[in-house]
């Protein structure tokens, strides 16, 4: 008796385990929506502020936010997001190992790089570093459209809790090439560790 209560708990475990993997397709992807609501919310919970530096041509401009609107500083982030049904199955996942410091095997970091296999999707990389509690280190990407008359390719760095930055070329096929940067200092009247 005790053997066949114990073979039923095995197959029930199975059955269970087995139709969890079923359902994970696209959704394996990484979630930058759910991310970015945590971070916003930690952000206006520390009272974080942000010194800002845009910077289009030979013109910079440096303004510095005791109160930012985080959801509007990191709305360029959500740009990056292909946890979507039509992107599924659409990008290669790479996932690697590697440690920061050289000779030194303490700290170890976790790269998850997102690339797309066709050339007409919005986001055309997307990696996402982890540290060694796997906590986000860095997400950075890539976003490109075009049409007729021009072709703008996006650059994305965010490094929680202290800094991003969006680099932006514009190419336009009669005006030549312009390009704008914005860049974001994050800091903390009393400093902030996660």
């Amino acid at each position: 008796m005790r053997t066949v209560i114990y073979l039923s708990f095995i197959l029930l475990v199975t059955l269970f385990s087995a139709c969890n993997t079923e359902t994970e397709s696209y959704s394996s992807y990484f979630n930058i929506e759910s991310a970015l609501r945590s971070h916003v919310a930690i952000l206006y919970r520390e009272k974080a502020m942000l010194i800002k530096t845009a910077q289009s041509g030979t013109a910079i401009d440096n303004i510095k936010y005791t109160k930012p609107d985080w959801n509007l500083e990191l709305e360029h982030f959500r740009k990056l997001s292909i946890l979507s049904a039509s992107y599924e199955g659409k990008y290669k996942v790479d996932t690697s190992i590697y440690y920061p410091i050289r000779n030194d095997r303490s700290i170890v970091m976790k790269r998850v790089t997102y690339t797309a296999m066709e050339q007409d999707l919005p986001v055309s990389s997307l990696e996402v570093v982890f540290d060694s509690k796997q906590a986000i280190y860095r997400i950075s990407g890539t976003t490109n459209s075009s049409d007729f008359m021009t072709t703008i390719t996006k650059s994305y760095t965010y490094i929680p809790f202290k800094s991003y930055s969006v680099y932006a070329s514009e190419t336009t096929r009669w005006m030549g090439t312009s390009t704008y940067q914005v860049e974001g200092e994050i800091y903390f009247e009393e400093p902030y560790f996660e």
